[in-house]
């Protein structure tokens, strides 16, 4: 029963992915860069909440970059 409950699941999510898809983004739709196609992905791409937390750990826990040879050099930064 539960193979039946997780095909029908997928069709609903993959149909309202679909909608969703042609409500946002018209198939005339044009981007002057990836980045402009990435941005406008990014914005209507909701993260699932545990992933949403592990990136914001994640972030936390990057160390700061190292000082380039240069600032080392010269003693700034």
């Amino acid at each position: 029963m539960e193979r039946k409950s997780s095909k029908l699941e997928q069709r609903q999510h993959s149909e309202l992915e679909a909608q969703l898809h042609t409500q946002t983004a018209p198939a005339g739709t044009a981007f002057e860069s990836v980045d402009g196609l990435l941005r406008h992905d990014a914005a209507q791409t909701a993260l699932p909440p545990q992933l949403e937390a592990r990136l914001a750990q994640s972030i936390e826990n990057t160390p700061p970059p190292a000082r380039s040879w240069w600032q080392r050099l010269l003693g700034s930064g």
